[in-house]
């Protein structure tokens, strides 16, 4: 299968719903798991692979008609930070008769108060990052406009397409390099070292990409 970002996705009702946003990738396997689906309407859209077809003309087609495309689940990345949670300061009530406030200590706080800062308690926890999507950990997305990096860390280009096999795999990369004079370099994936976030990462130079041109 060979898969064009940027192409149109039809319905199976022949509607266009949206155009190739890229895929998410099994990073260990190379397996190619869901297609990434730019509706324009409100963010990226995913289906299963095994939802989707191509025929010898490279059109992309669901299994799914337009009401069912609208309604596929958006892709979902969440930031959160949690915030500190802290110590509970000590209970502080007015002296009977003469003298100043008697400061009891909170039991959650741990031994009795022996002069420390009542007024500004310190964090008992440092912030946490907490993420939230519904892609996997061990999954990544290849979107329109990726860099491909190669191992002597020049730019060689854009993601444009992959090719996977029957199976799903990939079996290879093209990038699209240049700006006037733009051209498709093919790159396999015997080539390909990493994939992570916004970058995929070759084992291979410039110059022997560019020696692959397509």
């Amino acid at each position: 299968m060979n898969v064009e970002f940027g192409r149109d996705v039809y319905s199976n009702d022949n509607h266009k719903v949206g155009e190739v946003a890229g895929v998410v990738v099994d990073s260990t396997t190379f397996k190619v798991t869901r297609l990434v689906i730019d509706g324009h309407r409100g963010g990226d859209r995913l289906i299963d692979i095994q939802r989707v077809t191509t025929d010898a003309n490279g059109k992309i087609t669901l299994d799914v008609d337009k009401a069912g495309a609208d309604a596929l689940p958006q892709y979902i990345r969440q930031q959160h930070v949690t915030p500190n949670r802290v110590a509970d300061g000590p209970l502080i009530m007015p002296a009977s008769g003469v003298g100043g406030p008697v400061i009891y200590d909170n039991p959650d706080t741990g031994a009795a108060f022996q002069g420390k800062d009542w007024v500004d308690p310190a964090p008992i926890d440092t912030f946490r990052l907490e993420i939230e999507s519904n892609i996997l950990e061990s999954e990544v997305m290849l979107l329109k406009g990726t860099d491909v990096i190669a191992s002597d860390y020049n730019k060689i280009g854009t993601m444009d397409e992959i090719t996977s096999s029957h199976e799903g795999v990939i079996s290879s990369l093209i990038a699209r390099a240049g700006f006037l004079f733009s051209h498709d370099i093919e790159i396999p994936m015997s080539a390909v070292k990493s994939f992570g976030t916004g970058k995929v990462r070759l084992s291979i130079t410039k110059d022997q990409a560019e020696a692959a041109k397509r």
